[in-house]
């Protein structure tokens, strides 16, 4: 009987130790996401980079190859059903 209440009295010690632990963790991980100052460099707004578009891309034999997709009609008749929740 007495193994028992030892096994009780050690798994209770280990879970107080766990959760202490995970309590200290939280408030460490608090403590650093909301209440740590920002520093000054990402404060700073910073320049963009210059666009810089290279259009002689377009002068490309392969390019001027291309030849445009042929335009689609309209549709011509009658489109969908009377009913669309009657079986086929």
């Amino acid at each position: 009987m007495a193994i028992t209440i030892f096994k009780e009295k050690t798994k209770k010690k280990y879970l107080l130790v766990l959760l202490g632990v995970a309590f200290l963790g939280a408030i460490f991980l608090v403590r650093q996401k909301f209440f740590q100052k920002p520093t000054s460099s990402s404060l700073l707004p910073t320049q963009p980079e210059e666009i810089k578009i290279n259009f002689s891309i377009l002068e490309d034999p392969f390019i001027k190859g291309l030849e445009p997709f042929p335009e689609i009609p309209p549709f011509q008749g009658q489109t969908g059903r009377t009913n669309p929740l009657s079986p086929y």
